[in-house]
C-alpha cells in the first residue's frame, strides 16, 4: 500500500476502490482494515479509483474528488465489513452506528456569510445562486479548492433546509481545476445589473472574492457572455469532463 496518493481535505494517504468479483476470503483482512473499498462488479469510465474513509470522498482518475454518499452509508452503518463476516467464526463486534460529519473545511463554505469570514488575503471564492418562483433553484458556493452545490426543486424547498442536512454535490478540486476555477473569478468581467423586465422569470446572483472584496452581480431574465462562460466552467466539474484542463 506504498505510494498511495493523498486526499485533498485531510492530506492522508487513501485507499484503492476494488471492482468485479473479488475472492471475499482473500481480501476480508483489507477490507477489515480500511485498506480498500469495494465497489461492485461494474467499472466505467467515470467510476472513482480512490476514496478516503474518514472524509468520505471520492477521487476519479483525473483528480476530481466529490462527496460520496455510498461511503456515507458504508461509515454509517459499517454494511460491507459485516456482509463479509456473516457465517464466519470471527470474533468481531460491529461498530455502533455513527452519524456522518462534514470534514470542517466542507463545513465553512456551508455558512451564509462564508465570503465575508473567510475575505483573506489568499482566498479566492464565489456565491452563485439561480432561479425563480416556479422553478427549479441552484446554489453553489466556493472557496479555495471546495465546491459545494445544492440543488432543489422549487424555492418552497430551498427554504425548508433541514439542520445537518448533507449538500447535493460536494467537489474538491485538484491544482489544475482549482487554478482554472480561481482564474474565471479573479479575471472575467461583470456588470453590477442585468434585467429584462419578464415575469416569472429567471433570477440569479454572483458574488465573487477577489482581493479580500465581495464584488457583486445580479440578473433578471438577462445573461451576459460571461454568465455562460460560468455555465461551461461548472458543468464540466459536475460531468467530471476536463479535457481543456489536459489533465
Amino acid at each position: 500500500m506504498n505510494n498511495r496518493k493523498k486526499c485533498l481535505l485531510c492530506k492522508k494517504p487513501m485507499v484503492r476502490w476494488v471492482y468485479g468479483e473479488p475472492d471475499f476470503d482473500a481480501l476480508r483482512e483489507q477490507l477489515l482494515n480500511d485498506e480498500i473499498v469495494l465497489g461492485g462488479c461494474c467499472l466505467t469510465d467515470h467510476s472513482p479509483k480512490w476514496a478516503c474513509i474518514p472524509c468520505c470522498i471520492s477521487y476519479h482518475s483525473d483528480g476530481i474528488g466529490y462527496l460520496d454518499h455510498n461511503l456515507i452509508d458504508t461509515y454509517e452503518n459499517n454494511d460491507d465489513k459485516w456482509f463479509l463476516l456473516q457465517g464466519q467464526e470471527i470474533d468481531f463486534n460491529p461498530k455502533e452506528s455513527k452519524p456522518y460529519k462534514l470534514p470542517e473545511k466542507i463545513q465553512v463554505i456551508c455558512s451564509n456569510d462564508f465570503l465575508k469570514e473567510n475575505n483573506k488575503k489568499r482566498s479566492v471564492g464565489f456565491y452563485f445562486q439561480e432561479g425563480g418562483y416556479n422553478s427549479a433553484q441552484r446554489n453553489i458556493s466556493y472557496l479555495d479548492g471546495i465546491l459545494v452545490w445544492n440543488e432543489y426543486e422549487s424555492l418552497f424547498d430551498s427554504l425548508q433546509i433541514q439542520e445537518n442536512q448533507l449538500p447535493t454535490h460536494v467537489y474538491v478540486l485538484p491544482p489544475k481545476v482549482k487554478k482554472a476555477v480561481n482564474h474565471f473569478i479573479t479575471s472575467s468581467k461583470w456588470k453590477k445589473d442585468y434585467f429584462q423586465p419578464t415575469m416569472d422569470g429567471t433570477q440569479w446572483e454572483f458574488h465573487r472574492l477577489v482581493e479580500t472584496k465581495i464584488k457583486k452581480s445580479y440578473g433578471s431574465n438577462d445573461f451576459p457572455p460571461v454568465y455562460e462562460e460560468l455555465q461551461i466552467l461548472l458543468n464540466r466539474i459536475l460531468n467530471g469532463t476536463n479535457e481543456f484542463l489536459k489533465i
